[in-house]
């Protein structure tokens, strides 16, 4: 019963729905980095956490949610929140 109401959330409910849409834009030779700073901002260490982070299953504090742009717009991503519509071509 709980499981079903956890499922039904719709993640466009949050603020920051994930930052799918700047990650995939990240040029693969910087992925590792910018994981790697991302990680530090949120204070996570495990893949599994990173990933909630990543599809907005986890919503960022304010605080670390600005970090997240400041570091997407390091890389000229400006809109960094939600579901790309389409993929970047590598």
């Amino acid at each position: 019963m709980i499981l079903t109401v956890v499922m039904t959330i719709h993640l466009d409910q949050y603020e920051y729905p994930g930052f799918r849409k700047g990650f995939y834009q990240i040029k693969i030779k910087d992925l590792e980095a910018v994981r790697r700073k991302i990680n530090e901002i949120l204070g996570v260490k495990q893949k599994t956490s990173f990933y909630h982070y990543l599809y907005g299953r986890l919503e960022p504090s304010q605080s670390k949610a600005k970090a997240i742009e400041d570091l997407f717009a390091e890389y000229g991503i400006n809109d960094c929140w939600g579901m790309p519509t389409e993929f970047p071509q590598q």
